[in-house]
């Protein structure tokens, strides 16, 4: 994800991840996405296949993405569907208020995990962290979330919620995040199907960028190899790590709502400012941690 101003580059990496092989697919929804330690695959393609492209784009008035209460309904009837699936049919429930929405969840996370070895039945329990949420990544506490006809998402206790993949050139406008740009809500649009993708639009703005790189001018120095201090010729920029300004900050929550993530700093790195000098580059390369290396934090742990 860069965001490019003059010659300087501003780099957010939204959260580390971990890949056993530099060489591993990222997993496509609903072909077995969920093999051997299923937070991890949910969260790698909710989190890294995200690209932050465009700043300014005109989207439209507010007639293009009409959310809000009014659309709500008391009754009527909706699809649920497992995380990240947003092709298949799903199961069509119907909205009854006078039910316990905790049941809803119960039952068709039952239903939706056959398919997957992996997933225990104990993780569609509600009261152990099982979760609904809408198509565009709100999380679902009351029949009043529900959109009549609309899709809704299963998430067992241990995943991290996965916008659906559906079609190349599927817009969602997601509702768990807050533009930082008026009239102009962040919106994403799928650009691949596997590895699914999305670029990601009206995420900051140049003023945002302009105080990133004041705050940071004086605090860059030459790049390292991760977090190991060793300089190398593969890249030659100069790094900056804001963790500290309100700017930086800001981004930095903002990232964690856009994947609808509660905000963990062990979770993600602070923003990530580079400095490019003519004739300075930072040469195209593989990221993975493995399996004696990762060390981050486990979000299946008191999920």
């Amino acid at each position: 994800p860069c965001f490019t101003n003059q010659n300087w580059n501003i780099n957010r990496k939204m959260a580390k991840t971990r890949r056993s092989k530099a060489n591993t697919p990222i997993a496509n929804v609903p072909k077995e996405p969920l093999q051997g330690e299923p937070w991890k695959s949910a969260f790698l393609t909710a989190t890294v296949g995200l690209i932050v492209t465009a700043l300014g784009v005109t989207v439209g008035t507010e007639e293009n993405f009409p959310w809000g209460t009014e659309n709500r309904v008391s009754e009527g009837k909706f699809t649920v569907h497992f995380n990240g699936d947003g092709l298949g049919n799903g199961i069509q429930v119907t909205i009854n208020p006078s039910s316990s929405l905790d049941n809803i969840i119960l039952t068709t996370c039952q239903t939706l995990i056959e398919s997957y070895d992996s997933i225990d039945p104990t993780q569609c329990l509600p009261s152990n962290g099982a979760r609904l949420f809408t198509h565009e990544g709100l999380r679902c506490f009351s029949w009043m979330d529900i959109e009549a006809d609309g899709r809704t998402y299963i998430v067992p206790q241990g995943l991290n919620f996965m916008f659906p993949i559906g079609n190349v050139g599927d817009v969602i406008y997601p509702k768990s995040v807050q533009s930082p740009i008026p009239q102009k809500p962040i919106r994403l649009k799928q650009l691949t199907m596997s590895p699914r993708v999305f670029s990601v639009e009206n995420f900051l703005t140049t003023e945002e960028m302009n105080e990133l790189i004041e705050f940071n001018r004086d605090r860059v120095e030459p790049s390292q190899i991760g977090f190991t201090g060793r300089k190398d010729s593969s890249r030659t920029s100069s790094t900056a790590w804001d963790a500290n300004s309100p700017t930086g900050s800001a981004i930095q929550k903002r990232a964690f709502d856009l994947v609808a993530i509660q905000l963990a700093e062990k979770q993600g790195d602070s923003v990530q400012v580079l400095r490019y000098e003519n004739n300075e580059w930072y040469k195209p390369h593989v990221d993975f941690f493995d399996g004696v290396a990762y060390d981050n934090y486990d979000p299946t742990i008191n999920n």
